[in-house]
């Protein structure tokens, strides 16, 4: 019952997040940090080490690195918000490090919900306004965290 807890509070804390990215295009940087140590102190009743949540959220974000650092440069305009990398810190701390395959997975699933989000909400958004990408990687990643073992 304990470790319902922590994971109602970690999910209700990210579909905050991913609601207030929706609406306002920013998420709160106390909730995103409230919700790493959390994570981390979820893993720690699991035994799982510090050191492995840390591996997970720096190799999770290697990506949105990629695309925040060069790709934003390429375009001349932001492509990606610096939220939407702390929040995949925070699912990286969440996930754990378990191998390259399994991140690669992570994100070929990400790919394929958050072309399925842009194709639905489409309509909603002119091409020069910004579309929140943290509901996917909300709803990709507590997909993820439930149903890890028949991705693999």
């Amino acid at each position: 019952m304990e470790y319902k807890i922590y994971i109602l509070f970690l999910l209700g804390g990210s579909i905050y997040l991913g609601i207030m990215d929706y609406k306002k295009y920013e998420m709160s940087n106390k909730v995103l940090l409230f919700l790493t140590i959390l994570s981390f102190i979820y893993n720690k009743k699991l035994d799982i080490s510090f050191e492995e949540g840390i591996l997970g959220g720096s190799v999770y974000i290697l990506p949105f690195l990629f695309i925040y650092g060069y790709i934003s440069d390429f375009y001349g305009k932001e492509c990606l918000g610096f939220g939407d990398i702390k929040l995949l810190f925070f699912f990286g701390t969440l996930l754990t490090y378990k191998g390259l395959e399994e991140v690669i997975i992570y994100f070929n699933y990400l790919t394929i919900i958050s072309l399925l989000y842009i194709i639905l909400i489409l309509k909603k958004y002119r091409k020069d306004k910004m579309i929140p990408f943290a509901p996917p990687i909300i709803i990709n990643s507590w997909i993820f965290y439930f149903f890890r073992e028949y991705f693999l």
